[in-house]
């Protein structure tokens, strides 16, 4: 069996205060573009040494936020596997673009590149990994 990382031993001594700020915060319910939400924004791009950073309900918006940030035309097609979670294709489309599905490899559990080359007569705008390193680039 794999031990796991105890979060809830290693941050123990300061629930109490972390429970008492979250309580704070509905209470008040500033927690959505309120002023803690603007305080970690600006922190948190400290800590990453950027400019800006946005915080986000959940990884469909950051994507589609991502996606957004490179100004793509409408309707452009973006490749994504197949098999993939449904918030990938949301956001491509959220964002006004066109989600591209590809099949797997047969033998492994990763796109397979014999059926992007295929689906590249189309000249899809972007290719899967691009979305990810597109955050990292915001």
């Amino acid at each position: 069996m794999i031990q796991f990382f105890d979060i809830y031993k290693q941050d123990k001594k300061i629930h109490k205060h972390l429970l008492d700020d979250i309580i704070k915060l509905f209470k008040k319910g500033d927690f959505i573009l309120g002023k803690p939400v603007s305080r970690f924004e600006k922190n948190f791009s400290k800590f990453c040494g950027v400019k800006y950073a946005i915080s986000c309900g959940n990884g469909t918006d950051a994507l589609t936020i991502a996606l957004k940030s490179l100004n793509l035309p409408n309707n452009s097609e973006v490749i994504i596997p197949a098999m993939t979670y449904c918030s990938t294709a949301f956001s491509i489309i959220n964002a006004n673009l066109k989600p591209v599905l590809v099949d797997l490899s047969k033998l492994k559990s990763t796109i397979d590149v014999d059926q992007i080359k295929k689906k590249l007569r189309k000249k899809p705008k972007l290719y899967y990994p691009f979305i990810y390193m597109a955050l990292l680039l915001i």
